[in-house]
């Protein structure tokens, strides 16, 4: 996978068949902030990428956060509102509400998933937000009080990926029957629970809608809503053997995002236009664990080069068990691969996973 700006995307001769580039634009009002651009290649069709989108949708209402309840109702003092909420909640899209600020809020960076319906049905101030797996801290108390929240629309994977796909279903010229269950053309994998991955399998009906469902042989059809790229989140992409291209403009994030680390298998991406370095620090901020703790149970991060998983752990210094660097293993038995080889960045957007036998509830990734 390489990043590369959108004028170089779109200048790319040898491409030309292949790449859509795909502006997700609100139809929300624009905040002050110019839209950033990021930009996708593979150009080895059928390896499948691990990617993510380290911009946001821009921003539909910002304000302070007057008061909460348990209830899950928020009162939200903003300049934004003509009328009520429910002006600004256009159909049935997804939408979170994130704490930015101030810099000691005890909520910031956490997100909450909003009631599009509840809230659309208000009156006013009121924000309503539910029980989600996709809330960083639950439920609401007071001390969400004097908080800055911003209110912005997920990204959506079939919104996202809708156009690229209908190009891979025409250029994969009934390769995907070999690769996945028939008739599906490509699949995803992306995290539907709290670690867990899920397969998500995608094929077309024959008035050429894009469907999405976990068994394409059954005909069952996952609601597209529910198919959410929420922040600091990554998904893989198995997309058929064509070479695509993905562009995406949006907001830059510039504050802490809260991003939960659950025991078992997660796909991340630095939330960030830059690269995630693994420092010793970040290890030792978030005490994960090193191979001092067994093959098991150590944490260990892979990433996918070249079309093949890599996988590294975290190798204890000074003989502690939360500091260090992360060093290649073989998969199968834990042993270091020699000579030694390090894992010392992660490129922009580049998704991750990060395997642990614990959770991190309040792991945090900070602005580089």
């Amino acid at each position: 996978m390489s990043p590369i700006s959108l004028p170089q995307l779109l200048s790319t001769r040898s491409w030309a068949l292949w790449i859509l580039p795909l502006l997700l634009i609100s139809p929300y009002p624009m905040h002050a902030q110019a839209p950033a651009h990021f930009s996708l290649q593979v150009d080895r069709g059928g390896q499948g990428e691990l990617t993510g989108i380290p911009l946001r949708n821009p921003i539909l209402a910002s304000g302070l956060v007057q008061s909460g309840s348990a209830s899950g109702q928020l009162t939200l003092q903003t300049p934004d509102l003509p009328a009520s909420f429910g002006s600004l909640l256009r159909g049935d899209a997804p939408c979170y509400l994130e704490f930015v600020g101030p810099a000691k809020h005890p909520w910031l960076g956490h997100r909450l998933e909003i009631d599009v319906v509840r809230t659309k049905q208000s009156t006013n101030e009121f924000i309503f937000v539910s029980s989600s797996q996709r809330n960083t801290k639950w439920p609401v108390d007071s001390a969400v009080a004097g908080g800055q929240a911003e209110i912005r629309s997920h990204i959506v994977l079939p919104t996202l990926l809708e156009r690229v796909l209908k190009n891979q279903q025409v250029a994969s010229t009934g390769m995907g029957e070999r690769l996945y269950p028939s008739p599906a053309f490509a699949s995803v994998g992306m995290s539907l629970s709290s670690g867990r991955m899920s397969s998500l399998f995608i094929w077309m009906d024959k008035s050429g809608k894009v469907l999405w469902g976990a068994d394409p042989t059954t005909g069952v059809v996952t609601p597209e809503h529910s198919l959410i790229l929420p922040p600091a989140s990554a998904v893989a992409l198995n997309l058929g053997p064509a070479p695509l291209g993905l562009g995406f403009s949006g907001d830059e994030v510039k504050t802490p995002v809260v991003a939960p680390i659950f025991a078992g298998t997660n796909l991340l991406c630095y939330p960030y236009m830059a690269s995630l370095k693994l420092s010793p620090a970040w290890s030792l901020k978030n005490k994960f664990l090193s191979k001092t703790k067994g093959v098991s149970q150590s944490d260990r991060i892979v990433i996918r080069k070249d079309g093949k998983d890599q996988q590294y752990a975290l190798y204890p210094l000074l003989g502690s068990g939360s500091y260090g660097v992360w060093q290649k293993q073989d998969p199968k038995t834990g042993n270091w691969i020699q000579p030694p080889e390090y894992l010392k960045a992660i490129d922009p957007g580049q998704g991750f996973y990060f395997i642990s036998s614990r959770n991190y509830p309040a792991h945090t990734f900070l602005p580089p």
